[in-house]
């Protein structure tokens, strides 16, 4: 035991000296390090091999699902909807009916047109035949007839402007009397106020003006008989309207009036309103019943002229100038029929392509003015998708391209299939960006789909298959030129740059490499 302690005495003295422990610390540490760093321990790049596969570039944008076919349908003319036979939701073929104006004066103007063209064609033919006994005495006979037509249509005037003056006096002395207080004076009064101050002074002066109306009116009628001319009839006819525009006028006022009532309770104002109301309907069609009294004979009298004018042709030699006078008047009443014709059509509203109703405006009964939509029809093919791609992408995408679509309604994992159908040649510029509208179109009809709804749509623009290709982070741009570093040693990590030519970028994260590289080789990775 005192011996080993000798020899470690003698050992640590050795080791304090400095000439000593430094260089054995330098020996410690290169050891160490070429364990570590050198052969036996080299650093090794992470890689990725080269592979073959397919390589996809695809273009996403957002766009808004829109029907292949869209509008809002709308009168050229202001009129009165006498139907509206759909409702939202509908499904319609094209040329069906969508609503229609009022006009049964249009189609008393298509029959009067129409009778002129067969009188016209009747005296042509009179003028080419020449005069014959029989040709004669049909004319007479038109004649005849057409003076019976515009008898009857005369026969029933009188019992016509009664009414009328019937209705109009219930209207001012019946519906609207509990309204005023001194009615039937110089002097009526309302027996309510109202916020509409002018609309009071209007109506209390047009009660007076109504009730001289009926006097007047009533005195006209007492002096008709049976034995009255029709000029008296038609004078009285004249009258009657102007009586009833005056009337209408003091109701109109009053329920402007009855609108701003301020000191009536509710179910007396309401019950005020529904009297006018009444009243205004009732003269309303009074005042129909008069114009069509006066349309009516109106065309009796022009087929009358007609007739005699053809009686007048008939007894008469035919000379070429008459000929072609006639001819031209043939022509003329075909015109006229055509010209009430497209007036008809432009009162009625058809569908232009099978569809569906998304919008009815108006009701029956209201009046609408000219270029106002009525019906809103969306087609009920396939929906499209109008997106707007940037002009740096543009160059990519072609018609007949195949797109993936997902919809915010729906879902990311809720996936349709479209196509693209066709892009803008014009730039849209949007928030400053030149781009370029591309409409697709889903390729099945899906009851989900509905217009509006914002679609993500990933249109694929190129694919290759059974390529090599590497990750696109790993290719390495110098001055244009292109290149990876693969290991070269996988023993000690080294690694060389190696040119490459890249061909599709793909939006995977893919970019295939044409020429510089081997399936398998080792591509340092990021």
């Amino acid at each position: 035991m005192g011996k080993a302690r000798t020899i470690w005495g003698k050992l640590w003295s050795v080791l304090k000296k400095k000439s000593v422990w430094i260089p054995a610390v330098l020996i410690i540490l290169v050891g160490g390090g070429w364990m570590l760093f050198g052969r036996g321990g080299a650093v090794i790049p992470p890689t990725t091999p080269v592979a073959r596969g397919t390589v996809t570039s695809e273009v996403s944008v957002t766009g808004t699902v829109t029907p292949e076919q869209s509008l809002d349908l709308a009168f050229v003319s202001s009129g009165r909807i006498t139907s509206l036979p759909v409702s939202v939701g509908d499904t319609v073929s094209a040329g069906d009916t969508l609503a229609v104006l009022d006009n049964a004066n249009l189609y008393a103007q298509l029959a009067q047109a129409k009778a002129q063209v067969e009188a016209a064609t009747a005296q042509l033919n009179q003028l080419l035949s020449g005069a014959t006994p029989q040709n004669i005495q049909v004319s007479q006979a038109a004649v005849n007839q057409a003076q019976q037509a515009v008898a009857n249509a005369y026969s029933n005037v009188e019992n016509a402007l009664a009414d009328a003056y019937a209705k109009a006096q219930d209207a001012v002395r019946n519906q609207t009397a509990a309204m005023f207080s001194n009615a039937d004076t110089a002097n009526p009064q309302l027996t309510f106020s109202s916020t509409d101050q002018q609309a009071v002074n209007d109506t209390q002066w047009l009660r007076v003006a109504a009730g001289n109306e009926l006097n007047v009116w009533h005195g006209q009628l007492y002096l008709l008989s049976a034995t009255s001319s029709q000029a008296q009839l038609d004078t009285a006819l004249a009258q009657a309207q102007g009586h009833l525009t005056s009337i209408r006028s003091f109701l109109n006022r009053l329920l402007d009036a009855l609108n701003g009532a301020t000191n009536v309770s509710s179910a007396t104002l309401t019950a005020y309103q529904t009297a006018v109301s009444s009243a205004r309907t009732s003269v309303n069609g009074a005042a129909t019943e008069i114009n069509g009294q006066q349309q009516a004979i109106s065309a009796a009298k022009a087929a009358l002229a007609s007739a005699q004018d053809a009686l007048a042709l008939t007894k008469a030699s035919a000379t070429q100038d008459q000929i072609a006078a006639q001819q031209a008047l043939v022509d003329q009443a075909k015109a006229q029929v055509a010209y009430d014709q497209a007036q008809i059509a432009n009162t009625i509203l058809s569908a232009p392509f099978s569809g569906i109703v998304t919008k009815v405006g108006p009701s029956v009964g209201d009046i609408v003015q000219s270029n106002t939509p009525v019906v809103s029809l969306i087609g009920s093919g396939a929906f499209q998708i109008d997106a707007y791609i940037a002009e740096s992408d543009i160059a990519k995408i072609k018609p007949g391209e195949d797109a993936s679509v997902t919809l915010d309604a729906y879902g990311s994992d809720v996936m349709f299939d479209a196509k693209v159908l066709y892009r803008d040649l014009s730039q849209t510029t949007l928030d400053g960006v030149a781009t370029y509208k591309t409409t697709l179109q889903f390729t099945k009809k899906d009851s989900r789909i509905l217009p509006g709804l914002t679609a993500n749509v990933d249109i694929m623009a190129a694919q290759k298959e059974n390529v090599l290709y590497v990750p696109t982070r790993d290719i390495i741009d110098n001055n244009g030129s292109q290149f990876v570093l693969v290991l070269a040693n996988t023993a000690t990590g080294e690694t060389k740059q190696v040119p490459v030519t890249a061909g599709l970028r793909g939006s995977d994260g893919r970019t295939e490499i044409v020429s510089g590289l081997d399936e398998g080789d080792q591509v340092v990775s990021e």
